[in-house]
């Protein structure tokens, strides 16, 4: 049962990288230029203006930090999209295995990636 399992794992994982691995070197899109870059070409962040006045400080903070590491290449902003979707769907996994639930979690982030 472990050695399908894991086979499951590896076939979801090759699907994956399939479909979705094109995407790292794509352009930003929708609403991308306007929430991270065009924003930032503008101005520079000010933290205590984010804090006091705006609605998603939180949000505002954290991409004004990426911002400051990622500037506008594309390819690391798709990266850690890729990489929290995965870490949230290895924890959802293990949380349903832990509980009984129900899996597989992997299968859904590939779907879920697609679209």
């Amino acid at each position: 049962m472990k050695a399908i399992k894991i086979l499951f794992y590896f076939f979801v994982i090759l699907i994956l990288v399939f479909a979705y691995g094109q995407t790292f070197f794509g352009e930003p899109i929708w609403d991308d230029y306007h929430f991270i870059f065009w924003r930032f070409y503008n101005h520079t962040p000010d933290h205590t203006v984010y804090w006091r006045f705006h609605i998603w400080p939180l949000f505002d903070s954290s991409l004004a930090f990426l911002y400051s590491i990622f500037k506008d290449n594309t390819f690391y902003w798709h990266s850690l999209n890729f990489l929290l979707h995965l870490v949230t769907a290895i924890f959802w996994e293990v949380s349903c295995d832990i509980f009984d639930g129900p899996g597989p979690s992997l299968l859904c982030f590939c779907f879920g990636s697609i679209h």
